[in-house]
């Protein structure tokens, strides 16, 4: 497939993004793998090592996999009002929210807002920011300066998750689609309290070690574990995303690459652990994933049960927004990111901000992970991905099919 590591190369000349990685996997066999660009403008080259932050992919290879993996086991039921778990749920029309209805994204939430801008303006919790000061003298021991980021950090995390709680709802529940953080940062936390432990080292248990992937994972705030990692924003918090201005203030900083830290701001607020972000990986890995979740549906159950994985994939019936499956985005019309060959009918998969996506087509048991760093430097870098996304995933069928 020579073509589409040509394309990972036109990507980068046409400044679609500094660096990209790419895997191809059909009923579990490698059928490409490739990488192109630099981790920064000027950094390394980018090879098939590079950890990408995956973003949005958290949400369907950790939340909605824990998700799955909990009802499996019948320790969570999909139907369970979100009030048994948030209590602002439990009164008014969030009562009728439930797990169900957020991994559809049609619990009413609203799609984004900044749950940090409350961290930032209080004057203890916004010393965990670059260039905030720090509440000790740097005399204090780093054993004691460390344990005082942890608790600020910590208390961060629960003024995050109360915020998002707490959001009023916009739609009514089961109606409309729209595609919410909020509500996959409330499902990383209730499928971290339905299964004991917090949502990385579920993770880690249940998902990613089982199957191998061993470049793939949450990277807390603060981490030192030596890596290779994609750069994405150079201030935090980041620059607004296209409207999102006016929301937040970014207080004066040096700017900074700080690959290995996760670019979205709600998550890395919460230590850098949530359901809707904080995940990086890597194509091989990502691909991985998906041809396991293919592999499950047919029955391998290497993670749960293949009934409750078939729930999870049918497409939701909301009768507004967007076609959505559980926690599965599914391709919609001829300007899909998926392109014009994969069917919307058996093509599940998921988008990320930071341009990355990854596709599984059923029929054809392919599986398609697209890695890149579109946000580095700036957020403002949206045409290139938008172009370039179809025409890769049309290359890799007409590689396969023909034209």
């Amino acid at each position: 497939m020579k073509e589409l590591q040509a394309l990972l190369e036109r990507g980068v000349a046409d400044g679609a993004f500094p660096g990209a990685q790419a895997c191809v996997i059909r009923d579990g066999a490698l059928l490409f793998s490739g990488s192109a660009g630099r981790r920064s403008l000027t950094g390394p080259p980018v090879d098939e090592a590079t950890r990408f932050d995956v973003a949005s992919l958290t949400k369907v290879m950790a939340t909605t996999t824990a998700v799955w993996i909990l009802a499996s086991g019948g320790a969570l039921d999909l139907d369970e009002p979100a009030g048994t778990f948030f209590e602002p749920f439990a009164q008014g029309e969030k009562r009728a929210v439930t797990v169900r209805h957020l991994l559809a994204h049609t619990g009413g939430l609203p799609a984004w807002r900044p749950l940090f801008a409350k961290v930032l303006a209080d004057p203890a919790l916004r010393a965990i920011y670059p260039d905030a000061g720090g509440p000790e003298p740097a005399v204090l021991p780093a054993e004691v300066r460390r344990q005082s980021r942890t608790a600020l950090f910590a208390r961060a995390r629960r003024s995050v998750i109360e915020e998002a709680a707490l959001a009023p709802l916009e739609h009514e529940p089961s109606r409309v689609c729209v595609y919410s953080d909020l509500g996959f940062i409330l499902l990383g936390e209730l499928a971290a309290e339905r299964a004991g432990m917090r949502l990385d080292r579920f993770c880690d248990q249940w998902i990613f070690n089982p199957l191998g992937l061993t470049s793939t994972g949450y990277r807390p705030v603060g981490t030192s574990e030596p890596g290779a990692f994609a750069a994405t924003g150079r201030t935090r918090p980041r620059e607004p995303a296209r409207g999102q201005e006016g929301l937040f203030e970014i207080p004066p900083q040096r700017e900074r690459d700080d690959a290995g830290e996760v670019d979205d701001d709600n998550c890395w607020a919460m230590g850098g652990i949530s359901g809707n972000a904080g995940l990086f990986s890597t194509a091989v890995d990502v691909a991985r994933w998906g041809d396991a979740i293919r592999a499950d549906r047919a029955g391998a159950r290497r993670l749960g049960d293949p009934a409750v994985l078939g729930t999870l994939l049918a497409p939701d019936p909301h009768p507004e927004g967007p076609p959505r499956a559980l926690g599965f985005d599914m391709p919609s019309g001829p300007r899909s990111s998926a392109g014009t060959r994969m069917g919307e009918a058996a093509t599940r998969g998921h988008l990320a901000f930071t341009g990355c996506s990854v596709w599984i087509d059923f029929e054809r048991g392919l599986t398609v992970a697209l890695l890149t760093n579109r946000v580095h430097p700036t957020r403002s870098n949206e045409a290139g991905i938008r172009l370039f996304r179809p025409a890769f995933h049309d290359a890799v069928i007409e590689a396969l099919e023909g034209a």
